[in-house]
């Protein structure tokens, strides 16, 4: 009746139907399935024939109020190739607004027509969420969809977006080209294969390309009629993605960094001093300590530890360091581990409950399900401005230390 797919078959975690399913009775017994599951992240659903009502309907039960414990590990929705249209997609855009737990949609191969209201509602759902991957490829009228979508697109959390094979034309590129160079993307990915740009619309897309410094990889390939010698375009791209791929990560890296030495050096500097005889007995030794600096000269101090970081960057960064109720909580029971890997070998029983991602050990650390501690680094990135580089503090000295 159902099975996992790929290297999921033993953890429970992704639900695939081998039948055709139809309609509203097929939402309801993909719905029961999820129910008698302990943990469900994923629902692959692909190249079925649910429908509008289907997807309405099992959108509205994994909705209900005592939903919400499925509802809320439910990371991946995968609804590729399911007759849907624009009611269909508006019961997916009423159940991602607002949704913070899911993090992939695919609706590739349906039949949207795009009207202009449910354009509106698809990309207030999408910003309000923390949608990290849309999959569009093979729905039609991309020159409709695709321009109003970059136009409003604001969220930081879309990192990878597919639109292959969406009939998107030369006159998309101008769009495309405002989107990437403008400070709202921060799309890592990028997916415009088979299409028609033409080889004009693909050098413009390119030359915007040296000015983004979030895209990592971007699919251009099959773009057809395209007559000429496109060996500059591929060399750009390539060299434009290695380069932004090397800052990612040095941005990453050093806000990390940034962040352990100022928590040790901001909060301390906040923090009340007791009024005690033992205080005033260490006060010659205390003088000579960082704290009596100016806030500004710590914080300039510290800014070399993160040189690739521009002054925004830093300054989120020396917020967070310096709010005690940043601080995560003693109680670890509000952290429960990752899934573990039945693969790994088991902890030692005497050194307590595992951590997140102990070792290395957990399913996330496998490409199983989603890493919690990889979750948590990269919302905190997001949160602090440095899950993408920043382009005021991308100098030429800079970039030629990479």
């Amino acid at each position: 009746m159902f099975g996992l797919p790929g290297q999921n078959d033993r953890h429970t975690v992704y639900i695939s139907l081998d039948n055709v399913l139809h309609g509203i009775e097929g939402a309801r017994e993909i719905f029961n399935l999820i129910v008698k599951r302990s943990l469900v992240t994923g629902i692959t659903l692909n190249h079925h024939r649910l429908g509008d009502e289907g997807v309405e309907e099992l959108c509205r039960l994994l909705s209900l109020p005592n939903s919400s414990r499925y509802r809320h590990h439910i990371s991946r929705i995968d609804l590729g190739d399911n007759c849907m249209t624009d009611k269909g997609l508006e019961a997916i855009s009423s159940y991602l607004l607002d949704n913070r737990r899911l993090k992939e949609v695919i609706l590739q191969n349906n039949h949207f027509t795009w009207e202009q209201n449910t354009l509106s509602h698809f990309v207030t759902a999408i910003n309000s969420s923390c949608l990290g991957t849309l999959t569009l490829n093979t729905t039609p009228r991309g020159d409709v969809s695709v321009p109003y979508i970059l136009a409003h697109l604001t969220t930081p959390y879309l990192k990878t977006l597919r639109l292959a094979i969406t009939q998107l034309t030369a006159s998309s590129v101008p769009h495309i080209v405002d989107f990437i160079s403008s400070s709202r993307c921060r799309l890592r990915t990028l997916v415009l294969s088979g299409n028609l740009l033409q080889l004009h619309g693909l050098n413009t897309l390119i030359a915007a390309m040296s000015d983004n410094f979030t895209l990592c990889t971007v699919d251009i390939y099959g773009n057809s009629e395209i007559s000429g010698d496109t060996t500059h375009i591929y060399a750009l791209k390539k060299a434009v993605e290695d380069r932004n791929r090397v800052l990612q990560e040095c941005v990453a890296r050093q806000a990390l960094v940034l962040l352990r030495t100022s928590r040790v050096l901001l909060l301390q500097a906040r923090a009340p001093r007791p009024e005690s005889a033992c205080s005033s007995s260490s006060s010659t030794s205390s003088s000579s300590s960082s704290s009596v600096l100016p806030m500004e000269l710590q914080q300039h101090i510290l800014s070399f530890n993160a040189p690739h970081l521009s002054t925004t960057q830093h300054l989120c960064i020396f917020n967070f360091a310096s709010d005690p109720s940043t601080l995560p909580p003693l109680d670890t029971e509000r952290h429960a581990p990752c899934l573990a890997d039945p693969s790994a070998m088991p902890s030692d029983p005497l050194s307590g409950p595992p951590r997140l991602c102990e070792n290395g050990t957990c399913m996330g650390a496998m490409d199983s399900i989603s890493c919690k501690r990889e979750n948590i680094k990269d919302d905190w990135l997001i949160s602090v401005g440095c899950d993408v580089p920043d382009p005021t503090a991308m100098t030429d000295k800079l970039l030629r230390e990479l």
